[in-house]
């Protein structure tokens, strides 16, 4: 599962989301903006970083990889996986 840490304005949260529709890859896309996800954007502040997007791939409760600065070039190398 990929899930995408993201604001509504983001042009890189946006670019990501096109990428990972353009490949077809299955994924969770979640607005730190919305009210209701606190969970995530306390997991989202644990990783002290203050940029979006964060993407994060897990396996069931085990993660496999975090992106926590967007290069277009990484995050599409870790998807090829």
């Amino acid at each position: 599962m990929i899930i995408i840490y993201g604001v509504p304005s983001c042009k890189y949260c946006n670019e990501s989301i096109q990428i990972l529709d353009n490949l077809g890859k299955d994924y969770k896309y979640i607005n730190l903006k919305d009210p209701k996800e606190r969970d995530a954007r306390e997991f989202y502040r644990s990783l002290k970083v203050k940029t979006a997007p964060i993407i994060v791939k897990k396996s069931g409760d085990e993660i496999d990889w975090i992106l926590c600065k967007y290069n277009k070039r990484h995050l599409l190398s870790l998807l090829r996986d």
